[in-house]
Order: C-alpha cells, then sequence, then structure tokens
C-alpha cells in the first residue's frame, strides 16, 4: 500500500505548489488541472480539496485493505499509475529541469513498486502454499 499512497500524496502536493500567485491570493477560479473532476473542487480553494483528496484516499485506502488481494493489487496499480502520470506532469511543467525530475521520479516509483508487489507476490504464495499443505 506504500506506493500508491505516496504517490497519490505526492501528486497532491505537486497540484497545490502547481497553482498560480492569484489562487493563493484568494482567486480561486484560476485553479489549475487537468482532471476535469477535480479542477471545480479546486476552484472551491485548497482547504476544500485536502479535505475531498484525504476522503478520497482514505476511501482507496479502505479498498486496498478491504477488497481480496486480486482487486486490491488492480486498484493499487490504476492508483499508482494514474498518479504517477499526474505527479510527473507537474514536475515538467513547474521546472526547467522537469524531464529529468520527471524521469527520476517515475524510475524510482517503478522500482519501489516493483519491489513491493514482489514481496506481495511472495507473501500470497507462501499464503496459497499453506492453504495447499494444511488440505494434503
Amino acid at each position: 500500500m506504500i506506493p500508491p499512497v505516496v504517490v497519490y500524496l505526492t501528486d497532491f502536493c505537486q497540484t497545490l505548489a502547481g497553482q498560480p500567485s492569484p489562487f493563493w491570493q484568494g482567486n480561486y477560479g484560476l485553479a489549475v488541472e487537468h482532471n476535469p473532476l477535480l479542477k471545480p473542487v479546486l476552484a472551491h480553494g485548497p482547504w476544500v480539496f485536502t479535505g475531498v483528496v484525504a476522503c478520497w484516499l482514505m476511501i482507496q485506502c479502505l479498498l486496498l485493505l478491504r477488497l481480496p488481494s486480486r482487486w486490491a493489487f488492480v486498484i493499487a496499480f490504476v492508483m499508482t499509475l494514474f498518479h504517477a502520470i499526474g505527479a510527473s506532469s507537474w514536475l515538467v511543467r513547474n521546472s526547467s529541469w522537469g524531464y529529468l525530475w520527471a524521469g527520476l521520479f517515475l524510475l524510482i516509483t517503478s522500482e519501489t513498486t516493483r519491489t513491493c508487489w514482489r514481496h506481495w507476490l511472495r507473501v500470497e504464495i507462501d499464503h496459497l502454499n499453506e492453504k495447499v499443505s494444511k488440505r494434503l
């Protein structure tokens, strides 16, 4: 559950950091967000956006903890992929070295994700082996 949560929070922080100065002076209509579902939320201000993001993160974490592992794996993968793309797009936009930072971020994200999912797969295989050995 570490990669999707960390990448989600990185995307959230990058989104707030990418807002123009007038946004922070109260002109929330100038919010910059390419997700059509979140732009209206961000246009209500950073606190509303933060609240919605926190609630959505809690829902996703509950799903990851409660769903069968196969479904949790799919949700974690999609969550990580989409928010990694979102976070890296902010890095490209906000820095002259943006492509380098985005590439580095994606590399670190992919390696961390691969390591965590390999561990998850080992745990799943061990769990299945225990079930099989109990039946024998």
